[in-house]
């Protein structure tokens, strides 16, 4: 992707918070790992980690690209959304680590990431449709 590309404001600031919760969702499994030692062992599966990034990925794939005249507006508001949804998910593992425990804890990242990404898709194929259907068909 080119810097041309991200002119837009709202797509510099969609990428700013594509940036941010995926950090925040890498961070993570990796506070987990440092703040408690005995459960270490399931979030250092690199599947885990590799799971962490793909909603991120998909949205700034779908979106940041695009030449679609809305698709700044719409890349801004689904990026909030999945920031919001992030800071809603992470941060209380930050705040209470002791939350988080138990041997199916990396299938729970796996599953919220395979969830989310799957709404990202959702969303982005009803808002390409949506997009389509004003641009092509005439209004009264």
């Amino acid at each position: 992707m080119t810097v041309r590309r991200l002119t837009h404001p709202l797509k510099r600031y969609a990428a700013a918070l594509l940036i941010g919760a995926m950090a925040l969702a890498l961070s993570t499994p990796a506070y987990l790992i440092h703040v408690r030692p005995g459960s270490a062992v399931y979030h250092r599966n690199l599947f885990v980690f590799a799971s962490q990034v793909i909603p991120y990925a998909v949205c700034a794939a779908l979106w940041l690209p695009s030449r679609n005249a809305s698709a700044p507006k719409i890349a801004f508001r689904l990026s909030t959304a999945l920031f919001v949804a992030a800071c809603l998910l992470y941060v209380p593992v930050f705040v209470h680590p002791e939350i988080v425990g138990g041997d199916m804890v990396g299938l729970g990242y796996i599953l919220v990431c395979l969830v989310t990404t799957a709404a990202v898709v959702a969303i982005s194929f009803v808002a390409f449709i949506v997009t389509w259907w004003y641009e092509k068909v005439p209004h009264a």
